[in-house]
């Protein structure tokens, strides 16, 4: 026989007894109904409203009365154990704990038991006395006025709490966009004019250019010669009245407004410096939120002074020392103190052999 619920042949909450062909029995204790009328050994379910919570909620008084059972048990649903108990003591103990829901008096010892209750059978050999727990007038439900009553309160305590919290939000949003527009009234009343400063900038013979013209010097910025830190090189040409003048362009990138009165003071300290190893600036541009550099051309510089072009020579002197003491050939490297000679211009150094980009030796 398979068993779908309770611990033994009949569900929880029932009884098991054996008929005279010694075959079980299974009964639904009193004020107790099968889940599925079409099992006969199925659970039962009380026909009434049972706990703890909903004693507190009723209004009435002796909500339960008891029942006796002689020789039944559920072993397995013990969950309180009073000894030296009598027949008196173990049923009002049951009645007034709303957890009990029956108490068997077996020798002296009441067991109070809770819901389900498993395993209950008849056992004529073991003499004891069940107390099982139901409603009064057989009611199935409790009165909904105190239910009602809770649940309304419950209900406005929780639209006050709502309305409150909802108050409270409208005003700290209302105060948060207060709060930003005067920011930004604030910001934008005391933000300086960008475009007078270009004529910020005192004692100064550095030529002011607008955005437009660097445009159209750079052929929209077109030939990149280089970048850093704080911004891009550009190759430009300016058409001037005698020649047409080739300048880098440094776009630099967006600066802050801490930056604004650094910017201007480099402006004036290297517009007014002049030396023969600085490209000059010629210009700049301060139009909106560019930042612009115009410099002379660094071919000037280096095509031009006697010290760049020896240093240009030097340089090729040093890779060519260096070309010969790479060759594949070992008895074609120079020893050190001949290396030494060639860098210091006492030996002249000639032309050295390609090296092949494939050493089998160093």
């Amino acid at each position: 026989m398979v068993v779908s619920a309770g611990i033994g042949v009949c569900g929880y909450n029932s009884i098991c007894s054996l008929k005279a062909d010694k075959r079980p029995k299974c009964e639904c204790i009193e004020g107790y109904s099968l889940i599925d009328p079409n099992d006969i050994y199925g659970s039962c379910k009380p026909d009434f409203i049972q706990g703890c919570k909903e004693d507190e909620l009723s209004s009435g008084k002796d909500l339960y009365d008891v029942v006796e059972l002689r020789d039944a048990g559920w072993p397995t649903s013990d969950y309180l154990r009073l000894t030296s108990s009598t027949r008196e003591t173990c049923r009002e103990s049951c009645l007034k704990d709303c957890l009990c829901a029956v108490a068997v008096l077996r020798g002296g010892t009441c067991w109070k038991k809770k819901l389900p209750l498993s395993n209950g059978r008849v056992d004529s050999n073991r003499p004891s006395v069940a107390f099982i727990k139901i409603r009064k007038d057989n009611s199935t439900t409790l009165s909904q006025c105190p239910i009602s009553k809770v649940i309304k309160k419950n209900q406005n305590g929780l639209i006050r709490v709502t309305s409150g919290l909802l108050a409270a939000s409208v005003c700290i949003n209302f105060m948060l966009f207060g709060a930003s527009c005067m920011g930004f009234f604030f910001i934008y009343k005391w933000k300086p004019d960008r475009s007078s400063s270009p004529q910020e900038v005192p004692e100064s013979n550095l030529r002011c250019f607008t955005y437009r013209e660097l445009e159209e010097a750079t052929d929209g910025f077109k030939e990149e010669l280089g970048r850093g830190a704080f911004g891009i090189v550009y190759k430009g040409h300016l058409v001037e009245t005698n020649a047409n003048a080739a300048v880098a362009v440094k776009k630099l990138s967006s600066m802050l407004e801490d930056g604004e009165r650094e910017f201007k003071a480099e402006l004036k300290s290297i517009g007014h410096t002049h030396h023969k190893n600085l490209v000059r600036l010629l210009g700049y541009c301060d139009d909106g939120q560019n930042r612009l550099l115009v410099e002379g051309s660094l071919d000037v510089l280096v095509d031009y002074e006697a010290e760049a072009l020896d240093d240009k020579e030097r340089l090729e002197i040093y890779v060519m020392v260096s070309m010969w003491c790479i060759q594949e050939n070992p008895s074609l490297r120079p020893n050190m103190r001949k290396v030494v000679q060639m860098l210091e211009g006492v030996v002249e150094v000639d032309d050295p052999p390609c090296p092949s980009p494939f050493y089998t030796t160093i």
